[in-house]
């Protein structure tokens, strides 16, 4: 069985970046996962989701567990600008 549970623990972390690059609010996304306000402002700060409420909160983004827990569209293109301003002209 794998352990998951390393997964979960940047659940937090990702749920928050996500939602801030797409303009949720708190209640936006307790709505998606059928849950309060105050468990998702518990994930972002630690606390496990249930693996079933973490899959609603990421279908509801419309993402992939793999998109999910990869970098965010801003995030991207951030480290691609960076990278850009790194290399030497042609």
């Amino acid at each position: 069985m794998k352990n998951i549970t390393i997964s979960l623990l940047d659940f937090g972390e990702r749920l928050k970046a996500w939602r801030a690059e797409r303009g949720l609010s708190l209640e936006a996304v307790s709505k998606l996962a059928g849950v309060s306000k105050q468990s998702v402002h518990g994930w972002e700060h630690g606390a496990p989701p249930r693996l079933d409420r973490a899959q609603m909160v990421i279908e509801g983004f419309g993402l992939t567990m793999r998109q999910f827990f990869g970098p965010t569209d801003a995030e991207a293109s951030d480290a691609w600008e960076m990278m850009r301003n790194t290399m030497p002209d042609a």
